[in-house]
């Protein structure tokens, strides 16, 4: 995670199932870092979904499966910096956190953008309306771009996107396995 080359172990240690309060450790050459993980998605406890490569800077980022909710998940990023772990921030977001995953009338998706490093798209799709009888409901992708800057995950732009049918939704980020499909280094 750190960049050196040499191997780190990460591990979310729970302070018991029912305490609902979580650690994240990383153990790298240089020692031991922990931070606590704050969700308030309890009793879902959070664990190592993998070690991606989101940001331009050495090292990989650590990304967390949050929690769930009936058919969405929650990621979180996570980096070790300096002495210490970070969690990227959001913007408009209180706790970091982006869903990905869903049910079929709106899901959401995460990917790094492979054409620009250091460039993360968050996708949303939803029905614009009911469908009428006989027709195909439509579709509508919303792609939030962010740029990983330092800590954060800072606003660039956003996509609309309008499909007949959920089968003809063709975006890059809508592969599997999420969340990061194309730049997950390390699965857990």
């Amino acid at each position: 995670m750190d960049g050196d080359g040499v191997p780190d172990l990460v591990a979310i240690e729970d302070r018991g199932k029912r305490s609902c309060r979580y650690r994240l450790a990383v153990w790298t050459k240089r020692g031991l870092f922990a931070a606590p993980l704050q969700f308030p998605n309890c009793p879902f406890p959070p664990r190592v979904a993998g070690l991606a490569a989101i940001d331009r800077e050495q090292g990989l980022e650590i990304v967390i499966r949050a929690g769930t909710g009936g058919v969405t998940e929650l990621a979180g990023i996570w980096k070790v910096v300096g002495g210490s772990i970070a969690q990227f921030r959001l913007p408009d977001s209180t706790e970091g956190l982006l869903t990905f995953s869903g049910g079929p009338g709106h899901s959401s998706r995460l990917d790094c953008v492979s054409s620009e490093p250091g460039e993360v798209v968050w996708s949303f799709f939803h029905r614009e309306r009911p469908p009428s009888k006989g027709e195909a409901a439509p579709y509508e992708v919303t792609r939030t771009f962010y740029r990983a800057v330092g800590g954060d995950l800072v606003f660039v732009r956003v996509e609309r996107l309008d499909f007949e049918r959920r089968s003809a939704i063709r975006v890059p980020e809508w592969r599997e396995p999420q969340p990061f499909p194309s730049c997950m280094r390390v699965r857990a």
